[in-house]
């Protein structure tokens, strides 16, 4: 019986060193990871007071005049330029509206305590910068007037000047039209 006894011995040491030899393929191992990664768009956002119309006018004679101003609001969070222009016109009376805008402060739609910074349009008050030729002329972004450029929340008046001219040509005329303001990331 020794000699199955050693066999079994040698079966044993055998088995054994075949266990011993599978576990030697193991290896160390060692990971690391960044935290979370992520991305948030910055904002370019206006706001106009009014929203509703400027003017709303019948029964004008030569000489007739008026203004009204625009707060713009802008809350995003990106340095951006704010620009105004025309995006509907229609009506042959705005040949004959002397329009002029203007930028600068203040906080009342009556522009009661408007005051000037720069001027958008027509700066000398003159006849030719009619209400046609700046529909006509400023009819998107990249063609509007004002170099406004907030860079965080701010707000800006604009003051806008009208005045029927004395041209027997525009009895029993109308015109009509919608400002828009926009604004873009520098």
């Amino acid at each position: 019986m020794r000699p199955l006894l050693l066999t079994g011995g040698v079966l044993s040491l055998l088995a054994g060193g075949t266990l011993v030899g599978s576990g030697a393929s193991a290896a160390f191992s060692a990971m690391s990871a960044t935290g979370q990664s992520s991305w948030s768009a910055g904002s370019v956002a206006l706001s106009a007071t009014p929203a509703s119309a400027l003017f709303t006018l019948s029964g004008l004679i030569p000489g007739s005049f008026g203004s009204s101003c625009v707060i713009v609001n802008y809350t995003g969070n990106l340095a951006a330029t704010v620009r105004m222009w025309v995006t509907s016109s229609s009506g042959s009376l705005a040949g004959y509206l002397t329009w002029q805008v203007k930028e600068g402060s203040g906080s009342s739609n009556t522009c009661s305590d408007f005051t000037p910074s720069a001027t958008d349009y027509n700066a000398s008050d003159a006849t030719t910068g009619t209400l046609a030729a700046f529909a006509t002329t400023y009819t998107s972004y990249s063609s509007g007037v004002g170099n406004w450029a907030p860079s965080g929340a701010a707000s800006r008046d604009y003051e806008i000047n009208w005045q029927l001219q004395d041209n027997n040509a525009a009895a029993g005329t109308s015109a009509s039209l919608t400002l828009t303001w926009g604004s873009q990331n520098s």
